[in-house]
């Protein structure tokens, strides 16, 4: 098949380069986050077999209503590989918070919707999403 620019595959379906633009959160666990305030939130992203977390967004401070979403400082392009991420709740100069944590995913094949879903494990609820461009 002759795919338009941008798109790979037997139907053309599969797009060449897909970026991570942003990650929208649905839900926050209730818990006690920080004296008299509500989580600041911020998401790390990078590659599983980095050392290090390679992209991030900014920090959103004191936010605790849903859905909410955190756009990278730059679009990430999400190679066919095994990624990490976690949301955390910024804490200085203590150490950070995890809020959500997902090690080993892979943005491949990519989703009809561009969007990567992330389900808690106990509840079956769609907690956050990576949303692709």
């Amino acid at each position: 098949c002759d795919c338009p620019p941008g798109f790979t595959g037997t139907y053309c379906q599969t797009p060449q380069n897909v970026y991570a633009k942003s990650v929208t959160i649905f839900t926050i666990p209730a818990t006690d986050w920080d004296s008299f305030s509500s989580p600041d939130l911020k998401v790390y992203l990078s590659r599983s077999a980095s050392s290090s977390w390679d992209y991030s967004t900014p920090e959103l401070s004191d936010h605790s209503s849903t859905p909410v979403t955190l756009t990278f400082y730059s679009p990430v392009l999400m190679t066919d590989e095994d990624w990490d991420i976690k949301i955390v709740d910024v804490d200085s100069p203590d150490p950070d918070d995890n809020i959500y944590t997902s090690y080993g995913f892979s943005p491949y094949p990519i989703p009809t919707d561009m969007s990567l879903g992330f389900i808690n494990n106990s509840s079956g609820q769609l907690v956050f999403q990576i949303n692709l461009q």
